[in-house]
């Protein structure tokens, strides 16, 4: 139930370090009455139930600590256990980064939305605005990989909400504001050829 959404026979396997065949002997005897049933992606769904806070901080983090490295699931299980906020934003990051490479630009865009949320729990200004500097970072990337006005234009309203108003922030600022007018200066010429092809060309030649 704490593993939920992430639990699977491997997941369990790390977690209580018993052999495969005990974990299936388990889940078999589980599935005929019905506690746990598979789900998609050879996960294991399960019925809810009460959970004190301290014991879901506590398993959260023991499950954040079995997950894959840079993965969702320990993502979770460290938003659960509420562990610091420059921990969690590292881990973000690296998240969103696998996420870009995969191609699921909204969803990387969501989870740095969320780390730059979390950048104001972070005290040491150093260190926040180090912190602030990767995510941007990591935004622009995905905002350009996108190529949609929307998004560039998401971008520049995330760099101008920044604490720290550092040089790399000014230099991604530029980057953003450039992509964006020779994207609009492209728009345009599209526009004007489309409007040209629609006249009439005793208009245009006499």
């Amino acid at each position: 139930r704490l593993a939920w959404p992430d639990a699977s026979p491997e997941l369990l396997h790390r977690l209580t370090g018993r052999s495969d065949a005990e974990i299936e002997a388990a889940l078999a005897e589980l599935r005929a009455t019905g506690q746990v049933w598979d789900l998609p992606g050879g996960r294991i769904g399960a019925h809810p139930g009460w959970t004190g806070a301290e014991d879901l901080k506590a398993g959260a983090g023991v499950l954040a600590e079995a997950a894959p490295p840079h993965s969702e699931a320990r993502l979770r299980g460290l938003l659960a256990a509420e562990v610091g906020a420059e921990v969690i934003v590292v881990e973000l990051r690296q998240v969103a980064a696998a996420l870009i490479e995969e191609g699921r630009i909204p969803r990387a865009l969501a989870l740095l939305e969320l780390g730059l949320d979390l950048l104001a729990d972070i005290d040491a200004t150093e260190a926040r605005e180090a912190r602030e500097d990767e995510l941007l970072h990591s935004y622009v990337v995905s905002a350009l990989r996108q190529e949609s006005e929307p998004a560039m234009e998401r971008a520049l309203y995330e760099l101008g909400r920044a604490s720290g108003r550092t040089a790399p922030q000014q230099a991604l600022a530029t980057l953003v504001l450039g992509s964006l007018a020779a994207r609009r200066r492209e728009a345009d010429r599209a526009q004007l050829l489309a409007l040209r092809g629609q006249l009439d060309p005793h208009f245009l030649f006499n």
